[in-house]
């Protein structure tokens, strides 16, 4: 198929680029997976000639759902395992009245 095939060759490449330095390259049981997975729709049929555009222009960082690195999985479904995102989150908004406080009685 198409993507299966656009997938490897871009794994191929990513490896090729690296001159294998970092073990990229493969897919095959065993070796190392580094993976992206992307909610993407889209907005026009992706095919050999325009899968490029589609990655620089058309995919976004928001779009990740889930990422494995290793072989493991360190987001899944946009939940980043091992990370309390509410504790995160409050620890944040903290720091940023802190820094609110500090810019408002600066001279």
């Amino acid at each position: 198929s198409f993507a299966g095939s656009t997938l490897t060759g871009g794994s191929l490449a990513g490896g090729s680029l690296t001159g294998g330095s970092l073990g990229g390259g493969l897919l095959d049981a065993g070796a190392a997976a580094d993976v992206i997975i992307l909610d993407y729709q889209p907005p026009t049929p992706i095919d050999a000639e325009n899968c490029a555009g589609h990655f620089l222009f058309g995919m976004r960082a928001s779009m990740v759902e889930s990422v494995i690195v290793g072989g493991k999985w360190v987001m899944k479904n946009r939940i980043i395992a091992g990370i309390d995102t509410a504790q995160v989150h409050e620890r944040s908004r903290k720091a940023a009245e802190q820094l609110w406080e500090r810019i408002r009685y600066m001279p």
